[in-house]
């Protein structure tokens, strides 16, 4: 909305690249700081006990969960994108509010997700509990959206759509 008509799309798109290479050789030089912070490790002074350390194969499987429910999260994105605009008008504005609401659901999500990797919690039931609250939360979202428009309530502006929409899922796929 600001950087394309400023500096073109040709920089615009040159200084996103840019700042991409700059996040992604950051992780990398944060990675051989510390290669697995002593939660992930299962160590003894994680709060993590015995039990709930995951085995090779429970490693596996929670591997794959995560890859689908990302492949899910994707398509969900594009669904939701078709979705909103049977209540949104089409244009950048709309498009950039919902990609900003999904990758901004998305960030507060994993910062309570790294406050619980700090926590005692039985991490597959976590997981579990989040997956299923995704769902419900996509499917209530727009269902809100719906009920709502349908009582004439003041939901068919671009932000109060995707906030009811969009966001509690974002924030529990974070």
């Amino acid at each position: 909305l600001i950087l394309i008509p400023a500096i073109g799309i040709q920089r615009a798109f040159l200084l996103a690249a840019g700042l991409n290479v700059l996040v992604g050789g950051a992780a990398i030089w944060l990675s051989r700081r510390d290669p697995a912070p002593a939660a992930w490790r299962g160590s003894a002074n994680s709060p993590v006990t015995g039990a709930q350390t995951a085995t090779a194969p429970l490693s596996r499987v929670l591997g794959i969960v995560v890859i689908l429910s990302g492949f899910a999260s994707l398509g969900l994105e594009i669904v939701w994108f078709r979705l909103m605009l049977q209540f949104v008008t089409a244009t950048s504005e709309a498009f950039t509010a919902m990609l900003a609401t999904v990758l901004g659901g998305i960030a507060i999500g994993g910062l309570i997700a790294s406050w619980l990797l700090h926590q005692p919690v039985n991490r597959v039931a976590t997981l579990a509990v989040v997956q299923a609250l995704t769902g419900t939360a996509a499917i209530s979202g727009l269902t809100l959206l719906m009920w709502t428009v349908a009582r004439d309530w003041n939901t068919m502006g671009l932000w109060p759509a995707v906030t009811i929409a969009i966001l509690p899922p974002s924030i529990l796929m974070g």
